[in-house]
């Protein structure tokens, strides 16, 4: 098998039926020991699991977005409104485990944005108690699968994994923080679950 390219993470601020933004963080093999032991020095309290990205101030995230930028990490948000939720609620009101494939969506909406064909790639999602995060990752596969991407998953916590930690920094920074500030950051970017292939969507309702 190929040299893992990256390392990648997903975590999510917000639930099913609300504004809901998913967070992927996205570091190179060759450089995440190196990033994370920088990260745990500048912010220490953080990378012990004392405080969640839901519990900082936008001052607070903007450092630490600014020095995930710094350090050449990519960073990216995939973002569904609560009317979005209103509207898919109704239009697939006869399919089970709605919320399952809408985050399967989101995350392979991320995903597409950043990973190589063919090259193995290393995915941890932090385990979200409202979804059955094993069809959830079904349904990723699925799509994922179908167009040549080798993703390798698992979950975590964030409190215990940092490269989640991370991701859910980055999720909850584009909640609390305006977009032109974030989009300032050239390793961050906007994703808006409207703006999906629509083909990636019939593909997941047909299933």
């Amino acid at each position: 098998m190929s040299k893992l390219v990256l390392n990648l993470a997903i975590d999510v601020s917000g639930q099913p039926s609300g504004d809901v933004y998913v967070g992927l963080v996205s570091i190179k093999t060759d450089d995440i020991n190196k990033i994370m032991k920088l990260f745990k020095n500048a912010f220490p309290d953080i990378y012990r699991g004392r405080k969640k990205g839901a519990r900082l101030d936008g001052n607070e995230l903007k450092k630490v977005i600014k020095f995930l930028n710094d350090n050449k990490v990519f960073m990216f948000c995939n973002y569904i409104s609560s009317k979005e939720w209103f509207d898919l609620k109704n239009k697939y009101k006869n399919k089970a485990n709605l919320f399952e494939r809408v985050y399967a969506l989101l995350y392979f909406g991320l995903i597409h944005q950043v990973v190589f064909k063919y090259q193995p790639q290393n995915l941890v999602v932090d385990k979200e108690n409202y979804l059955d995060i094993n069809k959830t990752l079904n349904y990723f596969q699925y799509l994922a699968k179908s167009n040549d991407y080798t993703i390798i998953t698992s979950v975590g916590y964030s409190s215990s994994t940092s490269l989640i930690k991370l991701a859910d920094l980055i999720a909850s920074a584009s909640r609390k923080i305006d977009k032109k500030t974030l989009m300032s950051f050239n390793k961050y970017h906007f994703l808006k679950f409207k703006d999906l292939n629509y083909k990636f969507i019939n593909r997941i309702f047909e299933k």
